[in-house]
């Protein structure tokens, strides 16, 4: 109810000072494991975290959104309930411990080299975590 309420607020104040409060907004396209309506959208400071999506970004002039489509050999086998993981980390919505990785339906190895992929900045929590467990190394990139 009360996000229901912020976003009215939001409108309003759009409206009325003809800026848009949403914000930046990265959307990354993995058309080769996607097939539902998820979308991977970030803030532009959570694509900051990122070595490979910074110098995309720099390399551009400002804008509201930017959509880029990742290429294919870059998540190859990723499987779309993989892929929500590693978003929901990367956003900060989802947390897991060493005891989850046997138990769970998520590939952690997958997650792993997509962290690799996107050379996520190494101080986020869930990469040092995943970093860490050493069942997981034998699929670095």
């Amino acid at each position: 109810m009360e996000e229901i309420k912020k976003a009215k607020r939001m409108e309003q104040i759009n409206k009325t000072s003809n800026i848009d409060y949403r914000g930046v907004t990265v959307t990354l396209i993995f058309k080769y494991t996607i097939t539902s309506d998820f979308v991977f959208t970030l803030s532009y400071n959570e694509a900051m975290q990122s070595g490979f999506l910074i110098p995309l970004l720099e390399s551009e002039e400002e804008k509201l959104e930017y959509i880029y489509e990742i290429p294919k050999t870059l998540y190859e086998k990723t499987r779309e309930i993989d892929l929500r993981e590693f978003y929901k980390l990367w956003k900060g919505k989802s947390t897991f411990t060493k005891y989850d990785i046997p138990h769970k339906c998520f590939d952690y190895k997958q997650i792993l080299k997509l962290v690799q992929v996107f050379n996520l900045n190494k101080d986020l929590p869930f990469v040092q975590n995943l970093e860490s467990i050493p069942s997981l190394d034998e699929h670095s990139v």
